[in-house]
């Protein structure tokens, strides 16, 4: 039996009803607790100038980028920086205006002649053969019946400018609605994948959302094969729900796919993950609700996992700010940068032993207790839990257990 957590902490701010701060009861870990503690934005709260939608956060160095879809601050694709994972970040001079990851564009033009104005989105970079590479999404003018496609710059530095010297997309897939959401991984071999998301954001035809992965070559800049599916909207709990916004990384032994859920322009928009063998697959959703809207905190979304120096996760994501679900309801609206510490742990991998010399016991609380040579597998003692446990029962292949509470749970 093999089991991977993952959960996210939050340094807390105020608190719902009923709910412990992380600080005290540890992690909050996924499906364990109705709600989480509510906390400040990473970067300037409450200011409609801190909009940062669809983080895409890397260190390089011993500094944090945050590459964003553009705002007032950063035209088309906006950059931020900061000497701390999830505080103290500002743009890249200071001031909330030139803050771009592009080279200065007269007003009125787009990075590139085939390319929209404005509709730059979803940033992925990453650092290949000597170069920060950079992957975006914009809309087509013309062909490819004015889809959003998926488009590459490159820059010498992670702070830019970048350059998108391209004529045309890199990626689209035109009976699937398009191409958006990029997002490039480094496999525990080097080897270099782009993730993105297949919808028809324009035409709002009937082929379902999915998520493809394909092989780059090892400088980063081509496809190097053809795309496979790695997640499919139909095949996910509430199959009505659009999936977007993957980013894959590796913890704990496993390749963990993140994803979002859902309308962004809604409180129902969540953060999910999923569980895969390999980079190409087979993954396995674990949770569409590894984070969904809390106090104050609106529709997250858009995640990304990151490591500091130390190695230690953290979840970036765009949230937001109560009661706005879009940028209508009034001029303070904004999707902000939150940074939240993510913890994923190591598998427990369980197996059968013969003959056995001891046996086990479990507390109300399902704390586990090993007596002899069985092994342990995991307990319930750091969650909360409804009702006590009552009953322990062991598999049927003798390589694990089932804990049952007083109210069937």
């Amino acid at each position: 039996m093999v089991k991977l957590g993952i959960a996210v902490l939050f340094a807390v701010s105020t608190l719902p009803a009923a709910i412990t701060p992380a600080s005290a009861a540890g992690p909050l870990t996924v499906g364990s607790l109705p709600a989480v503690p509510a906390f400040q934005p990473a970067w300037a709260p409450n200011v409609r100038e801190t909009d940062a939608p669809d983080p895409a956060v890397v260190r390089f160095g011993s500094t944090y980028y945050a590459y964003t879809t553009g705002a007032s601050w950063g035209n088309h694709i906006g950059v931020l920086t900061s000497a701390q994972p999830n505080t103290a970040w500002n743009t890249l001079h200071g001031t909330r205006f030139a803050s771009s990851a592009f080279p200065s564009i007269p007003p009125g033009t787009s990075v590139r002649p085939w390319q929209v104005n404005g509709s730059q989105h979803a940033p992925g970079v990453f650092f290949v053969a000597g170069r920060y590479v950079m992957f975006y999404t914009a809309q087509t003018v013309s062909g490819h019946l004015g889809h959003y496609c998926l488009s590459i710059a490159t820059a010498a530095s992670p702070r830019g400018p970048f350059a998108d010297n391209t004529n045309a997309p890199l990626l689209c897939r035109d009976a699937e609605g398009g191409a958006i959401d990029p997002a490039p991984f480094v496999d525990a071999s080097g080897r270099a994948w782009l993730y993105f998301k297949t919808f028809d954001d324009v035409n709002h035809g009937s082929v379902p959302a999915r998520i493809f992965v394909v092989a780059l070559t090892s400088d980063g800049l081509h496809l190097a094969g053809a795309p496979r599916i790695v997640l499919a909207q139909e095949n996910l709990s509430s199959p009505f729900e659009t999936v977007e916004n993957p980013q894959m990384f590796r913890a704990a032994g496993r390749y963990v796919l993140l994803f979002s859920r859902g309308n962004w322009t809604s409180n129902a928009y969540r953060q999910g993950y999923a569980l895969c063998d390999t980079p190409v697959g087979p993954c396995r959703e674990a949770t569409s609700a590894l984070l969904t809207t809390y106090a104050g905190v609106g529709g997250p979304g858009g995640g990304t996992a990151f490591a500091d120096a130390s190695g230690r996760l953290w979840l970036a994501y765009a949230a937001w700010n109560s009661p706005c679900t879009n940028y209508a309801v009034n001029n303070s609206c904004a999707r902000r940068l939150f940074v939240a510490s993510l913890r994923v742990t190591a598998p427990i991998v369980c197996h059968a032993v013969s003959p056995v010399r001891g046996y086990r016991l479990v507390a109300s609380d399902g704390g586990i207790f090993v007596f002899g040579n069985p092994q342990f597998c995991g307990s319930t003692g750091g969650i909360a839990l409804n009702s006590p446990i009552v009953g322990m029962a062991r598999t049927r292949s003798g390589g694990g257990y089932w804990l049952v509470a007083a109210d069937g749970g």
